[in-house]
């Protein structure tokens, strides 16, 4: 989980205003995998990309 947070945030830190990040998530993120023995921490970090779409105004997330 660590590599996919810090590179997910070292990347929006490098951002310049007009520039935009496109993020590949996983659907994975979604509760029912949650719940999966060794999902709990895939799920979580691209829980966390979500999150960083959500947050940020040039970021953007899709769940393939």
């Amino acid at each position: 989980m660590k590599p996919k947070v810090d590179g997910t945030m070292n990347i929006i830190n490098k951002l310049m205003p007009n520039q935009k990040l496109v993020l590949f998530s996983s659907v994975a993120s979604s509760d029912l995998y949650r719940n999966i023995i060794g999902q709990s921490l895939y799920s979580s970090a691209n829980s966390f990309m979500d999150f960083c779409a959500e947050k940020y105004e040039n970021v953007y997330s899709i769940q393939w």
